[in-house]
């Protein structure tokens, strides 16, 4: 289902027979192949992490050209860590394509049936999902950490891409990007007990900590909005793990952020 491309020094992970079959168009970056410097060395795509702006614009201006999506046409959040869902209008092409200040507020989903937007989400260990449905033109990105896990973000955007398509969610397909696996994702007894109550076989209780499975946390939500099981493709690529990828854990909160996009083209 996922195809890996380098090209230019960038690396992406696709969905070629989505795009092919119904031209809905799924990228997942990494940190390779950018400008950046330090620890946001080198495809750092945020703006809001401290790396130097001109690096960052240089770096969005580059994959902008690999995946075929001009900066006026990205839509990107100023993400919260919350279930708040953002349907695009066309007069938010660019929102956050170009700068932070004009990203779309206090969200973490944007859903979309607007041809030629890419909905971005920004990630460093959160799990980036992608939902959509080819059926009715629509699509939608996710950005869950162990908040919005809580919060069901997931479950609130499946709802929405239904109410904008006017499609059940059965008709849907999921894609859940690179994250922070089972095996790194070491919490406290406070947020143990959190997913305790909701989803007590995603928490493993280890000799040196305690562990939730937060992939399997989102898998099981969007089977709960309905997507049929066969239809969730997962990359089973740890960010934590992989030094390809920015993770917030692994370097103590300065980092860069990778990216996941969707559009309908």
């Amino acid at each position: 289902m996922f195809r890996r491309i380098t090209r230019n020094g960038i690396s992406i992970i696709t969905v070629p027979e989505l795009e092919s079959s119904f031209g809905i168009r799924v990228i997942f970056t990494n940190r390779l192949g950018g400008f950046s410097k330090g620890p946001y060395e080198s495809l750092n795509l945020s703006f809001n992490v401290g790396d130097d702006y001109e690096s960052v614009l240089a770096n969005r201006m580059k994959v902008a050209r690999e995946i075929e999506i001009p900066l006026s046409n990205w839509v990107t959040m100023k993400q919260i860590h919350s279930n708040h869902v953002i349907v695009i209008k066309e007069e938010d092409k660019g929102r956050g394509g170009i700068d932070y200040n004009s990203a779309l507020p206090s969200c973490d989903a944007l859903v979309s049936s607007i041809p030629g937007v890419a909905c971005a989400a920004l990630v460093a260990d959160c799990v980036p999902v992608v939902i959509a449905c080819p059926s009715g033109h629509a699509v939608a990105v996710a950005h869950a950490g162990w908040r919005g896990a809580l919060l069901k973000v997931c479950v609130e955007t499946s709802k929405e891409l239904e109410e904008d398509c006017g499609l059940p969610s059965s008709e849907f397909l999921a894609f859940v990007g690179p994250h922070v696996c089972a095996n790194c994702f070491e919490v406290g007894e406070e947020i143990a007990e959190k997913f305790l109550r909701e989803y007590p076989h995603a928490v493993r209780r280890k000799e040196f900590g305690i562990k939730i499975d937060l992939g399997m946390v989102i898998r099981e939500q969007l089977e709960e909005c309905g997507i049929p099981a066969e239809m969730i493709f997962e990359i089973d690529d740890c960010t934590m793990c992989d030094s390809r990828y920015y993770s917030f854990r692994r370097l103590k909160g300065i980092t860069g952020r990778q990216a996941c996009f969707v559009a309908i083209l």
